[in-house]
Parts: C-alpha cells; sequence; structure tokens
C-alpha cells in the first residue's frame, strides 16, 4: 500500500436500550472473518446484502431499512448513514445499484430477513465501493443526525460494506475543490473543501494549514491535525475557526496533507467582498476591530453640533460689537 494506512470499516449491531437489533447475514467466509461485508465480486455478477431484523419491544415497529455510501465528515472520519453529501468523482454508488429503501413491519418480538441485490457492472470496479447495509428507526428518519448513531430515544445500526472486484490497489489523490470564507459549528472560519477523487479510502492523514491575509508573512489562522481518514470520492471542509471577525481583501491558504509516503501541497488566493464578510461576521456576531461603536459615532457627532452652535453664537455676537453705538 506503499505507507497509505487503509480503515477497516466497522459494523453497528445493536446499541443499549436500542428498540430493534440488526443481524448481518454473511455468505462468504471474507465478510465471517471481517465481521462486515467484505465482497471480491466477478463483473456482471450479482450480489446480495442481507441482514435480519428484530422488534426488540413489546409493539409494532417499522424499521428502515437502506443501503448507504460511505463518506467523509468535516471532522476527518468516514460515515455510513445515509445523509452524507454525494461526490461528483464518484463513477458508481452502492445507493444507485441497490435502489430505493425498504420499509419492513415487525410486530413485536418479530423477526424479518431484509435484502438487497446488485448487479455489478459489466466494465467491472476501479478500486471500491464503500457504504453500509443500514437500518433505522423509520419514526427517526429524516430527523438531525449527522452520522450519529443515537438520536435521544432514537436508534440507527449499520452492517459496513466494501465490494471490489479487483484486488488491485488504487492510490487515493487529494485535489483542493475550494478555498472560502464561511461558518462551521457556529464559529466563522477559512474552509478549505478537501476531495479524495479516486476510490480508495485511507487513513492516518496529517493536514497543516496557515490562512494570510493580503501580503503578509505571518498567518492569521493555523491548524494542524492527524489521524484523519477520508472515504473513496468524498469530499469534507476542512476549517480554521477564528474569534475575530473578517475583514475584506485577499486570503491565502497554505495546505499541506500527509498520508504515509505520499504528500499533497495546495496554496490558493481568494478575494472577499465587503458583503461577504459582513454576513459571515453578522452570523458569527463578530464586529472588525477597526468599527467605531455606534455611541462614539453619537457622541462625536453632538460634539460638532455644538461646536458649530458655538462658533454661530462667536460669529454674531463680534457682528454686533462692530456695530457703531447709535446715538
Amino acid at each position: 500500500m506503499l505507507g497509505l494506512f487503509a480503515i477497516a470499516p466497522a459494523t453497528h449491531a445493536s446499541a443499549q436500550g436500542s428498540t430493534f437489533s440488526i443481524t448481518p447475514i454473511f455468505a462468504d467466509k471474507a465478510s465471517k472473518d471481517a465481521g462486515y461485508f467484505d465482497i471480491t465480486a466477478k463483473p456482471g455478477q450479482k450480489v446480495t446484502f442481507a441482514m435480519n431484523v428484530k422488534n426488540m419491544t413489546k409493539k409494532s415497529e417499522v424499521i428502515r431499512v437502506q443501503i448507504a455510501d460511505a463518506y467523509t465528515t468535516d471532522a476527518g472520519q468516514i460515515a455510513y448513514s445515509p445523509d452524507g453529501p454525494k461526490d461528483k468523482s464518484a463513477k458508481y454508488r452502492l445507493s444507485d445499484l441497490a435502489g430505493h429503501a425498504q420499509k419492513v413491519a415487525l410486530a413485536a418480538g418479530a423477526t424479518k430477513k431484509v435484502s438487497f441485490t446488485i448487479t455489478v457492472p459489466q466494465t467491472g470496479l476501479k478500486g471500491i465501493l464503500l457504504g453500509s447495509l443500514y437500518a433505522i428507526d423509520n419514526a427517526s428518519y429524516g430527523k438531525s443526525s449527522s452520522g450519529a448513531m443515537t438520536l435521544g430515544n432514537k436508534y440507527a445500526m449499520y452492517s459496513a460494506i466494501e465490494l471490489r472486484t479487483s484486488t488491485k490497489y488504487v492510490h487515493p489523490a487529494l485535489k483542493l475543490m475550494k478555498f472560502k470564507l464561511g461558518m462551521q459549528n457556529g464559529k466563522a472560519s477559512a474552509l478549505a473543501t478537501i476531495q479524495n477523487y479516486e476510490p480508495q479510502m485511507f487513513g492516518k492523514m496529517t493536514v497543516n494549514a496557515k490562512v494570510y491575509k493580503g501580503n503578509a508573512t505571518k498567518p492569521m489562522l493555523t491548524r494542524k491535525v492527524s489521524d484523519y481518514a477520508m472515504a473513496p470520492n468524498s469530499h469534507f471542509d476542512f476549517g480554521l475557526y477564528t474569534n475575530n471577525a473578517f475583514t475584506p481583501g485577499k486570503y491565502t491558504i497554505d495546505l499541506t496533507a500527509h498520508s504515509g509516503d505520499r504528500t499533497w501541497h495546495f496554496r490558493r488566493t481568494i478575494t472577499v467582498t465587503r458583503d461577504q464578510v459582513k454576513q459571515i461576521n453578522d452570523a458569527a456576531s463578530l464586529k472588525p476591530d477597526n468599527q467605531i461603536p455606534w455611541w462614539l459615532i453619537a457622541l462625536i457627532v453632538l460634539m460638532l453640533i455644538i461646536i458649530l452652535l458655538l462658533i454661530i453664537l462667536l460669529l454674531k455676537r463680534r457682528k454686533k460689537d462692530d456695530e457703531p453705538e447709535q446715538k
């Protein structure tokens, strides 16, 4: 793998206090040994992913089961829930090959088998397709999850899927898709969108980024992280946070990512307008350091009015003193 460390997919089969459980059905030795669907198929082959879903409550439940695509979170982790962003670099997606989700109605204590059969493309697959067989209480589907497995008293579980037609390793490749100023986690941020445009996952990645304002040689923002991972054909926003308001002008990012024996370096400059920074500063409740407070502006205006009135009074008095006395 030339020093690139792969991240093994995970399987979540149960959770304490959950309303249901899942048991993946592995038909091959590789999957049984791995603990997730680890499938090497032939082009054109039909592959079935199946699990038993059990209702663990004393009332009827509806469980939504679907094939989801893996993606990379903004925290630099691989996630397997169906609400992740789609990357345009993907030629194939598990979710597209598998079709629509299934809603499984379960009586109290009942167990049902759910399966999805996909047809591997005749041309075969470059690298891997990564995703999951994902189950969630239908009542909580569509509510905020952000990849989390517990949602208050709502639960979701999955068994990971790694599908390939060749064991030939494909090296990941990174690209800086975009650099902009914006918001992340409620904070004003400089955002670098990093893309892995190859169908290969990897981990143990360090990212070191610096942001410069104008022609400055000292960075205004810095951030370094380690142990990041990326899913195949995915992207995420790497944020550099600030507690200070942005000002209009040019911003330059210098970013280096490293994993194993591979290093990627990017540098890009953007120009940000006054309206753009105002929108971000307002959203983050930040004010530029050089902004004059409203009360100081009001005080200055009041003083100018007083000075103007005094000047008028002095001019009138001088005019009156200059007039000759009438006898």
